[in-house]
């Protein structure tokens, strides 16, 4: 009888075909962790002036429309003695809107009542001399 067949040599050793064990994975232990800012970004932020501008400055609109009407009523014919007071106002607060924000507010508003107050008082006039006039004429048809 013939000898029973012999297994073929091993080219890996049998240690070679055991399963490898692993480690489980170390992680940090939880807690604050101080990470890197954010690298700066290229294009900037929507309402954030670049970095090196100064913020813009506000602008009293309500004093620089005080001004210029008013210093067109001072170079008018008749109505310079109106315009002139709010023109001198105006102008005071326009010098104070970088300093003073709210000062410069208040001078355009006290500036806009002291132009209405004489510009009505202007009309009363007007007014008071056509009626005057209207009753001491003495003159017969």
């Amino acid at each position: 009888m013939p000898p029973p067949p012999q297994a073929p040599p091993a080219a890996y050793p049998p240690a070679a075909y055991q399963t490898p064990t692993y480690q489980p994975a170390q992680h940090p232990a939880p807690g604050p962790q101080a990470y890197p800012p954010p690298p700066p970004s290229a294009y900037p932020q929507y309402g954030v002036p670049p970095v090196g501008y100064a913020a813009p400055q506000q602008t009293n609109v309500s004093g620089l429309v005080l001004t210029i009407i008013s210093g067109l009523l001072v170079f008018s014919c008749y109505f310079t003695l109106i315009g002139l007071p709010s023109f001198i106002i105006g102008i005071i607060a326009m010098t104070k809107q970088n300093t003073d924000w709210e000062g410069s507010r208040r001078l355009a508003r006290i500036g806009w009542i002291v132009l209405g107050s004489l510009f009505a008082l202007a009309i009363l006039a007007v007014i008071a001399f056509i009626v005057i006039g209207v009753a001491t004429d003495t003159s017969q048809y």
